[in-house]
């Protein structure tokens, strides 16, 4: 990575950011986070085969946050739905008082 210091003249930012662009234009390296090369070669039959139970264990985990999330939305719009009548019943109340005060 590269910085410039300030202040900088017109120059100096334009040269910063051809480099820039070129450098972004070329190949990155993979990540370190990606799986190790030699553990994908010992057992290549195999992998597909763990990928795929970790995958299965995931999706259905997903599937039960998103059944609970569905959940708890269904409740949020139970809520919502009671707000209105309080609303009005807030306004009648409120006129009410308002009367008994004049």
């Amino acid at each position: 990575m590269e910085f410039i210091e300030k202040p900088f003249e017109q120059k100096q930012l334009i040269s910063a950011i051809k480099s820039a662009m070129k450098k972004a234009t070329k190949p990155q390296p993979p990540l370190e986070e990606e799986a190790p090369a030699p553990a994908a070669t010992t057992a290549p039959s195999e992998a597909p085969a763990t990928a795929g139970a970790g995958s299965h264990a995931e999706i259905e985990q997903l599937k039960q946050q998103m059944a609970k999330m569905q959940a708890e939305i269904q409740a949020l719009k139970k809520q919502v739905a009671q707000i209105e009548p309080l609303k009005q019943q807030v306004v009648k109340i409120f006129n009410f008082v308002k009367q008994k005060v004049k």
